[in-house]
């Protein structure tokens, strides 16, 4: 009888699967001993651009036998329909063939029976976004098939698994975003420094270093305080991460253009209390403008966001940080001109000021595209 141990020791791996470098590899491992398998392991396909099947294993035996047997197969085709698999049921090999007498059909004799996998339980699972996985476990004709012991346990472990699909599709998914922002902000000349509670530096990127030691700065790294040549902007970042922290902010960005940098303090949406080392904010950093940076971001603004080339070249100087009358003294036109663009702006990008659009032009996916 299996004991309350075993599942719960197998019930953690599954858990524990998305945070592996081969995810859910210890579990099939687990698994396998368990219930003394021949092999076990997990076919997932990611949805759109990033989509393809990834596979990992874990099998007593000859692991490239296994390889080629499929191989051979399946340049005739795979004949199982995993996409019609009901989620959250394991199949066996009548299920999974459509017939009983499974030794009749080509899969088995010419795959299956050869890769000593004749007793075999496949599970499907899913996850929003389209992610789908399946899990698979086999045993050799010599061994039995498995044992109602061995299915009460597999019952026992799908929903685990299904949980711990949508746990890995939003790991991954927040891992994408982090890529995103981090590009844009590479494309828009930025660099980036996540600060706690205290003001005190939480991360700080390769690019936000290489600005500051543009200007002379000294090296920074997670617990000290910004240093930016500016005693006055360093005072007010520290008084403006106070104001985040009491939830007095207005969720502005509070923006300088003193010295040779350009900063922007952008408060970050948590709902996590803020401590020490929890990121409240982003100061986004940028060394001087040029007129060739402002032009190239003024280009990728219009076509990230379907701007006219006026609307590009306010936008670009707003994300910069210049203020709108200072913005439409660079652009040699009226501060009411410069409002109307704005407005136009701020429809077209969805946003309700300044702060919204330095966000929407900071975390927008289609950059990327």
């Amino acid at each position: 009888m299996m004991s309350e141990g075993l599942l719960s020791d197998l019930i953690l791996k599954v858990h524990q699967g998305p945070f592996e470098p081969q995810p859910w590899l210890g579990l099939l491992a687990a698994l396998r001993r368990a219930v003394d398998a021949r092999y076990a392991n997990i076919l997932f396909r990611r949805p759109g651009p990033i989509g393809g099947m990834v596979k990992f294993v874990d099998a007593d035996g000859d692991l490239e036998t296994v390889g080629r047997l499929y191989d051979a197969f399946g340049q005739k085709g795979d004949p199982l329909s995993y996409y019609a698999m009901e989620p959250g049921r394991w199949y066996d090999a009548p299920a999974l063939l459509g017939m009983a007498e499974v030794d009749r059909h080509p899969f088995y004799r010419q795959f299956l029976q050869p890769a000593g996998m004749e007793w075999i339980r496949c599970l499907h699972i899913t996850a929003p976004g389209g992610y789908d996985a399946w899990v698979t476990i086999s045993q050799r004709a010599a061994a039995g098939d498995f044992t109602p012991e061995h299915d009460r346990l597999f019952d026992a472990l799908a929903p685990h698994l299904a949980l711990s699909l949508r746990s890995f599709a939003a790991i991954e998914k927040a891992q994408i975003g982090d890529e995103v922002a981090a590009r844009i902000t590479a494309a828009l000349g930025f660099g980036c420094v996540l600060l706690d509670g205290e003001a005190r530096i939480v991360s700080i990127d390769a690019r936000a270093q290489a600005i500051v030691a543009a200007i002379g700065g000294t090296a920074m790294g997670a617990g000290d305080r910004v240093r930016l040549q500016s005693p006055r902007l360093e005072a007010a970042l520290r008084d403006a991460v106070a104001t985040i922290v009491a939830g007095s902010g207005q969720g502005d960005p509070i923006v300088s253009s003193d010295g040779p940098i350009d900063a922007l303090l952008v408060p970050l949406r948590t709902t996590l209390v803020p401590r020490a080392a929890t990121p409240v904010a982003a100061l986004y950093l940028a060394g001087r403008s040029t007129k060739d940076v402002t032009e190239e971001r003024a280009r990728a603004l219009q076509e990230l966001f379907g701007l006219t080339k006026r609307e590009a070249d306010l936008a670009a100087l707003l994300v910069s940080g210049a203020s709108l009358a200072g913005a439409a003294q660079q652009m040699q036109i009226t501060e009411q001109t410069a409002r109307f663009y704005s407005k136009k702006i701020y429809s077209k990008t969805s946003t309700l000021g300044q702060g919204d659009l330095i966000r929407a032009v900071l975390t927008s996916v289609a950059m990327l595209m």
